[in-house]
């Protein structure tokens, strides 16, 4: 079967435009599934680290990569030509990138990622079956430089659509309200609106002139928040809010206050949100826009705390003000780590032992009994009371320094959780 070559035809003149029998059939006993996780891996390692955590952007992505790898095989096999190849993941995905106003060049940039890691997984697949049936170095060129044709059109062929698409999504997108506010806020919070004008009021429908609370909430879309924020002004009084897509699944939402912001009502924020099943960190209250842009920001480090520290050891709504000392050591990573050292000393080695003494303290220090935190491990109270005579062993009266070493049990948490992290996903050499 004829490769077609799109724009990319000029590239690689000397090489045939198809792989001989023997290379395709080595290509039969590649693991699709193998490709597909180091795709997916080196993409959020080096061009979307933010989505890391976010469960839906990395199912769509899998979804895209598996329709991408199967195809560019379908093509390498000469059972398909590159124009027959199915986009539809890939060309909806552009859709919701538009959407996002995400840069071209990320985008670009992840499709760079992928078909390298394919072409290096299909070449190293096609060297080993050369070094078996004994090919000679001038015919091992030959399929290489042909496999690197066909994966360079094919890839030409896929940005050159998903480009076409972004385009024509973007530009009808561009007229509506709902996207240029989108845009502006976006402009807002980067500091490349230094003014707010009339008419960028008019179409944002929101006054900058009041104390602003940011509720960013990692685990709702716009759409559902927007649904809640009715109720949630209601039980507060607030008569603006306004909201902003940050990730396929998360949002960020502000209200505004005139009046300011009292304890009371900051509370009934997070309860509004939190009796709809939500997560809730909250940033502010800040007056002004730099009070605006604040609020965002200080939301955006409650965020990260809230998993570092793992959401099911914290309660569903978590307020800047709760994490304040966490945010604070943190600017220093040394100081924060000494911190933890000096708190915690023994506790802190990432070993089964310390992990268990430190969940048992935490629990005591948060239920204040050792019968709620026996009920709480599902242990025998003998067995809490052995392991928190052994804490005292080591640590003394823990008691008598509660905040601390609450806060130094969420900063291990954290620093343990990034190490984690990059266990799981190394950066790709």
């Amino acid at each position: 079967m004829t490769i077609e070559i799109s724009a990319s035809e000029f590239m690689f003149e000397e090489f045939p435009r198809s792989l001989p029998d023997w290379a395709r059939d080595a290509l039969e006993f590649g693991d699709m599934a193998r490709i597909r996780t180091l795709v997916v891996e080196r993409c959020l390692s080096a061009v979307f680290p933010e989505y890391a955590g976010d469960t839906e952007f990395i199912t769509v992505l899998h979804g895209i990569v598996r329709e991408n790898a199967q195809s560019l095989r379908a093509v390498l096999q000469g059972e398909l030509t590159i124009s027959e190849s199915p986009l539809q993941q890939t060309l909806a995905f552009a859709t919701v990138h538009a959407a996002l106003q995400s840069p071209q060049a990320v985008w670009q940039r992840s499709y760079r990622v992928s078909f390298f890691t394919q072409w290096e997984y299909w070449a190293t697949i096609i060297g080993a079956a050369a070094e078996a049936r004994g090919a000679c170095t001038g015919e091992v060129r030959a399929v290489l430089g042909s496999l690197s044709c066909l994966v360079q059109a094919y890839s030409d062929f896929v940005v050159s659509s998903v480009a076409a698409k972004f385009a024509r999504s973007e530009e009808a997108l561009s007229g509506s309200r709902e996207h240029l506010r989108q845009r502006l806020l976006r402009n807002l919070l980067s500091g490349h609106e230094a003014e707010i004008t009339p008419a960028d009021l008019a179409i944002l429908g929101y006054t900058f002139d009041a104390a602003h609370v940011a509720v960013l909430l990692p685990e709702t879309s716009q759409v559902t928040a927007s649904k809640l924020l009715a109720s949630v002004r209601e039980a507060t009084g607030s008569r603006y809010s306004i909201g902003l897509a940050t990730t396929f699944q998360s949002c960020v939402v502000w209200l505004a206050m005139p009046s300011g912001w009292t304890a009371a009502k900051l509370d009934a924020v997070g309860a509004g949100f939190e009796r709809a099943g939500q997560i809730v960190c909250i940033g502010g209250p800040y007056p002004g826009l730099e009070g605006f842009r604040a609020a965002y920001e200080d939301a955006q480090q409650v965020a990260a705390i809230r998993r570092g520290m793992g959401y099911a050891a914290n309660p569903r709504v978590l307020k800047y003000a709760d994490v304040r000392l966490e945010i604070l050591l943190l600017q220093d990573a040394g100081l924060a780590r000494r911190f933890i050292d000096e708190e915690l000393g023994p506790l802190a080695l990432r070993t089964v032992g310390a992990a268990r003494l430190r969940e048992t303290l935490e629990a005591s220090l948060r239920f204040g009994s050792h019968v709620r935190t026996a009920e709480h491990l599902q242990l025998h109270e003998h067995t809490v009371r052995n392991r928190l005579q052994k804490i005292e062993e080591l640590l003394g009266q823990p008691h008598s320094r509660r905040t601390e070493i609450l806060v130094a049990l969420r900063l291990h948490r954290i620093f343990a959780s990034k190490q984690d992290d990059a266990d799981r996903h190394p950066v790709p050499t």
